[in-house]
């Protein structure tokens, strides 16, 4: 018996225990009617360690960075942009001056006259709940300038490329923790859908420091609706975080990529290392 044939056994063992978790982002909500017949939730103790991971980023992101600010998209027929950043959070506070300065700033020609801010957090509870709390406190008290919308990302544990072909396209059935099909159907709607006031929704997506839970998501629509490639969303992602991204979110990106390509039949994903 192989070695090769003895780790393919082992890995879909243990992948199978955890199917409806591993990959992270792999992609839309199960049916009710397409539950898996066996497999565990992911457990406390495992989001915990991906929650965490990203805890010490706010050692080097104390404040917001315009420099990390981009716009990512404009709506077609809509005012509306997609743009992206560090969290505009100075200590317990929620910096909205600052923000809009940066945005406006990013926009440049862009920028509409009349906007309203969708504040969509990827931030997590366990290792930023005073991050969090900071910004639900601020849009709960000033819904007239915008709304919040909460949407942690964790990125997945393990990379598609560990897996055999067969043993991947099994695990892509299942929804991860990202739950990244929900999210960038929402960032879609919010940024193509005309909004009868003619306000415009400056979209500003965000995680701790910008960098890897956002290039995760941005690199993640970049590929579902701009027509990236994986190779592409990848190099953007990195260019702006001026670095590798951490490894589960580069996993996350990953294994979204493999959804889009081999259940969506989006043809433009290309080679997935």
């Amino acid at each position: 018996m192989s070695r090769l044939f003895l780790r393919r056994r082992l890995l879909a063992a243990s992948a199978l225990s955890l199917l409806p978790w591993l990959p992270g982002c792999a992609g839309d909500d199960k049916d009710e009617g397409d539950r898996p017949s066996s497999g565990q939730p992911p457990s406390d103790e495992d989001r915990d360690r991906l929650a965490r991971s990203y805890g010490d980023e706010h050692l080097t992101s104390q404040q917001l960075d315009p420099r990390m600010v981009r716009l990512v998209a404009r709506g077609v027929d809509t005012p509306h942009l997609l743009m992206r950043g560090n969290a505009p959070i100075d200590g317990d506070r929620f910096e909205y001056d600052a923000l809009i300065d940066a945005l406006r700033q990013a926009a440049g020609d862009a920028w509409p006259a009349r906007f309203r801010i969708v504040d969509v957090s990827l931030m997590n509870e366990i290792a930023e709940a005073t991050a969090v709390d900071a910004e639900r406190r601020y849009w709960a008290a000033h819904p007239g300038r915008g709304r919040f919308i909460h949407h942690p990302l964790f990125g997945a544990l393990s990379d598609p490329a560990d897996y055999p072909a067969f043993l991947r396209l099994m695990i892509e059935r299942w929804s991860g923790l990202d739950r990244m099909g929900d999210l960038l159907r929402q960032l879609q709607a919010l940024l193509q859908t005309p909004t009868g006031d003619g306000i415009a929704n400056v979209v500003f997506v965000h995680c701790r420091a910008g960098r890897d839970r956002t290039g995760q998501a941005i690199a993640s629509y970049g590929m579902r609706y701009l027509g990236r490639s994986y190779r592409e969303a990848i190099a953007d992602a990195e260019q702006v975080a001026g670095r590798a991204l951490v490894r589960f979110s580069r996993y996350g990106i990953a294994w979204y990529a493999h959804q889009l390509a081999d259940r969506d039949q989006v043809p433009t994903i290309g080679p997935i290392p």
